[in-house]
């Protein structure tokens, strides 16, 4: 049993650049064809050193190959030919525009005077609630503590507690 992995794998060693250029091979992207790659690593692991070595590399290689189609795909990696009204001008091969980012502008909005909020009860009275905080609104979590010095000062109060 030993030989019929080897012989898969190295078989699907050798196939899979030709593949790799005639077919699709997204397959490998599912997720079966994967469980199915890695119980077939498993299982030449199962039947010896070298089975197992080469099981795995016939699955990098299906994996590889797979990745080097989804890479050349990408604009700018494949030479555009002359077609059209240009087919008849010899020269060289032009290539796809490199991807640059969208630059978007929006237009200024001025902030409002107030922001606030009305809301209206079901019993008729109705609030309005300050959508920003202003400076007023900030209350210290902890009044327990007092102010630090400041300036010159500072230099003396960390002298005190230790901490210069």
């Amino acid at each position: 049993m030993e030989n019929t992995v080897i012989g898969a794998s190295v078989i699907i060693i050798l196939a899979s650049p030709i593949l790799g250029r005639t077919i699709n091979m997204n397959f490998v992207q599912n997720i079966f064809v994967r469980f199915a790659l890695l119980a077939f690593v498993f299982y030449g692991i199962r039947q010896g050193a070298m089975g197992g070595l080469l099981s795995f590399l016939a699955a990098f290689s299906l994996l590889i190959e797979r990745n080097h189609q989804v890479l050349t795909r990408f604009p700018n990696q494949i030479p555009q030919f002359p077609t059209g009204e240009k087919a008849g001008v010899q020269g060289p091969p032009s290539y796809a525009s490199p991807l640059t980012p969208v630059k978007e502008s929006h237009a200024y909005e001025a902030p409002h005077a107030e922001p606030s909020e009305s809301v209206v009860e079901r019993h008729g009275e109705s609030t309005t609630e300050s959508l920003y905080e202003s400076a007023g609104d900030i209350e210290d979590s902890n009044p327990r503590l007092g102010e630090v010095a400041q300036g010159e000062a500072a230099g003396s109060f960390y002298e005190q507690k230790g901490l210069a």
